[in-house]
Order: structure tokens, then sequence, then C-alpha cells
């Protein structure tokens, strides 16, 4: 099977990396030249010589990009019946190709709940990850044996849960980030310097992962919220800048319920939270 590959970016590449791992014939094209971490046969421009040579289409486009590109493959007339088009889009369905349904192409999607960053870890990164599908049966059909064949194991996502669904993947890989830069800055403004900020920060957030992993994430909460501590909590909202006040009494207020936590306990702990914060 070959499949042609139309975005070379972190996850264009990643994901060409994983397929040529994986023994298939694959075809990359981005709309400027671009040096290339991968040795898939490369284009670049306007148009895209390998159109008709593909079995699968994938368009590892920005979101916002994709109906505008499924319209130009429509225009070029090069696709027909035996052409699966898959986008890698985990928020959107088939419906954003609708212009290539003349084409009687098999339209539908592929999204590897991963975080593709670098082709070189593309095909261990994509190795044991979640796989979601969604679009026409054919078209399932095959996004599922490539996913497969990547050692993914494959979910079908009806598409009006697909928002939620990417919803949590923003929660897993983005936000973990960004919580992980909030610690870094706390970190230093308590005396701790940036370098040794960060590693202290990736060494607790690794122990955290390996917590999730082994006891999953009810059993693997630490902290005061799971130790029903509302005096801790009370304090930090106190010691809080007040741009991050409200990060912190939503997340707790989340814990609260991750954590299982009834009665007396949960009580003190959310009325703390409410006159602390006024």
């Amino acid at each position: 099977m070959a499949v042609g590959i139309i975005g070379a970016g972190r996850a264009g590449t990643s994901l060409a990396a994983a397929l040529q791992y994986a023994d298939y014939e694959v075809f990359l094209h981005s709309r400027e030249r671009k040096a290339l971490p991968v040795s898939a046969e490369y284009s670049f421009g306007n148009r895209i010589p390998w159109l008709e040579r593909a079995d699968v289409l994938v368009l590892a486009v920005p979101d916002a990009l994709i109906p505008n590109l499924a319209s130009r493959l429509a225009a070029t007339g090069s696709l027909s019946d035996r052409h699966i088009v898959l986008h890698l889009s985990g928020a959107l369905d088939e419906t954003v190709l609708s212009d290539l349904l003349p084409s009687g192409a098999a339209l539908g999607s592929l999204h590897p709940f991963q975080t593709l960053t670098d082709a070189a870890w593309g095909p261990e990164r994509i190795r044991g990850a979640l796989a979601a599908v969604q679009g026409d049966e054919r078209a399932v059909l095959v996004a599922t044996q490539i996913a497969e064949s990547l050692g993914m194991y494959v979910v079908q996502i009806e598409a009006d849960q697909k928002p939620r669904y990417h919803a949590a993947a923003v929660f897993a890989a983005n936000y973990p980030i960004v919580i992980a830069r909030i610690a870094e800055r706390l970190l230093h403004d308590a005396g701790v310097e940036w370098p040794e900020a960060r590693r202290a920060v990736v060494k607790i957030m690794q122990g955290t992962v390996g917590n999730l992993a082994e006891r999953g994430s009810v059993a693997g909460l630490t902290g005061p919220v799971s130790r029903g501590d509302a005096a801790t909590v009370a304090k930090h909202i106190d010691a809080l800048p007040e741009d991050l006040v409200e990060a912190y009494r939503a997340l707790a207020k989340v814990a609260v319920d991750v954590a299982e936590l009834e009665g007396e306990v949960k009580r003190r702990l959310l009325e703390v939270m409410k006159e602390v914060n006024g």
C-alpha cells in the first residue's frame, strides 16, 4: 500500500517515519521546500506529482486548511473511487472533505492520541498509542489497518464526539506543559534558579506519570486535596499570585472529585476555596 502525506510538519514527518519503518511506500509533499528528517519520496510546490500512484492520502495540515486542501485536490481530477483520503484532525470529522465526494474516494480521519514533535521519535511514539478513526466504512477499515500495522490500538469515534475526544488529548498533552511552566515560575519566585526549577519539575512529573501508570488516576493522586488538608489549600491560595488563584481553585475543585472525597472533608475543602476567593 502506498501512502502519500500532504504536509511536512511535525505530525506529517513523524507519521512518514513510522510508515517507512513499517515498510510502506511513502510520498511526502509540502507547499515550500524544506529539509526533511525522513527519506520518503518528496515533492513541493503547487503540484503534487504522485497523486495517482498513492492508494491513501493523508492530509497532515492544520485544521483550518483542510477544507481548502480538499477543494484543491478535487480540482486536480486525479482522485477516484480507488483512493482513501484521511485527515489527521482530532476535532473534525470527514465532512470537511466533502468537496471530494464526487471523486468517489473514501473519506475519513485517523488521529494518533500522541504528541508528535520529532520524526526521529515517530515510530516509537506512535507504537502503543491510541488511534481514533472516523468516517465512511471503507475509510475506517483502511485507517484501522494502517494504525494497527504501526502498533497502535484503535477506537472508532462518532463524529459528534470528536470535539470531546480531542479535548481529552489537549488536557493530556498540552496542559501538563502549561502546569509545568506554572510550577517552574513558582519555584523561581521561591528562590530556585530556572535550570534547577525545570529539572525539579520534570522529575516530579515523571514520578506522577509513574503513579498514574501503576495505580491509576484516583489512587495515584497525592497532595493536600487527596488528604483532605483544607488548611494547606488555603495557604496555597493565599500565597499565589493573583493571576494563578483561579486556575488553582478550578483544578483543586476537580481534584476533590478525583479523590472521591465525601462528607465533612469535602465540605471543608470546598468552603475554604470559596472563602479564600471571596
